[in-house]
């Protein structure tokens, strides 16, 4: 098998540092902590033959259509913290990584999670995609999901094997009757991914299938299969460009410039295989 491209869910890495590294260093604890995580990741996973970084919208075609989705995030009015980390995150996403890496995508209206479904659906090749986001799952027929903060790997062997499931899309319908919580998307209620999955495979009783049916044929079940598919109607066809290593001056000012004098040269060198342009 060739080596896989690498499919960095940028938010999740961003927010893991903003919550382990933000506090410690301020000013710059985001960035150390996202390009920290970033290469003891692809360390971990080893040869890669491209890697790309998809970012989340601040508009969503979601939460146009649907006001409910998402609506319990960000309920409490942002402190100086959290003004501090965004405008961290807006300097890693648009100005670090653009004179880095070549594959850096955000799209108007669309989330990672997307953008993340249509490389997969867009390229040829082996994916791995590093993320801690569950509706990822969907895609394992092409990819493995790396979930960062475990350094483990869900194959699509290991997924139908804990869940019982027969196909990886069916956690569309998993997802789309239980609900989701962290997006709040409104399943039926008691009515868990377990249950859900009893009623896919058959092994459910009357009154659970009597209520799934039911729900199954209501506009609700319509909207949150919309919701939780990937990648959303319309989202673009996004091609990759060939992986080109990193200019080694590059890293260096960003590291200057950010004050990081912790990293290893070598381990970065190494791992991005960098070298200087001529």
């Amino acid at each position: 098998m060739n080596d896989p491209i690498i499919i960095i869910d940028g938010p999740c890495l961003a927010h893991r540092a903003k919550h382990t590294t933000g506090q410690s260093l301020p000013g710059t604890g985001v960035v150390y902590g996202f390009f920290r995580q970033l290469v003891k990741i692809v360390e971990k996973i080893g040869k890669f033959s491209n890697i790309a970084f998809c970012w989340d919208s601040k508009r969503s075609f979601r939460k146009k259509e649907v006001a409910t989705y998402k609506e319990h995030r960000h309920l409490e009015p942002p402190t100086k913290f959290d003004i501090n980390c965004l405008n961290q995150f807006s300097q890693i996403r648009s100005i670090i990584i653009p004179k880095l890496f070549t594959n850096n995508f955000l799209i108007s209206g669309y989330e990672a999670d997307d953008l993340i479904a249509s490389i997969v659906s867009n390229n040829e090749g082996h994916f791995k995609i590093v993320s801690q986001d569950q509706d990822l799952l969907q895609l394992l027929d092409t990819a493995q999901l790396f979930n960062p903060k475990t350094y483990t790997e869900t194959s699509l062997e290991s997924f139908l094997t804990d869940t019982d499931l027969t196909a990886c899309q069916q956690w569309i319908e998993v997802k789309s009757l239980a609900g989701c919580s962290s997006d709040n998307v409104i399943g039926i209620p008691g009515i868990g991914e377990k249950t859900a999955i009893k009623y896919i495979k058959g092994n459910c009783s009357d009154a659970v299938k009597e209520k799934i049916t039911k729900f199954r044929h209501s506009p609700e079940y319509v909207i949150n299969k919309w919701l939780v598919s990937l990648p959303l109607t319309g989202t673009p066809h996004l091609k990759l460009k060939p992986y080109q290593k990193p200019d080694l001056s590059s890293f260096i000012n960003f590291c200057t410039q950010y004050r990081i004098r912790t990293f290893s040269l070598k381990q970065w060198v190494t791992v991005f295989d960098m070298e200087e342009f001529e």
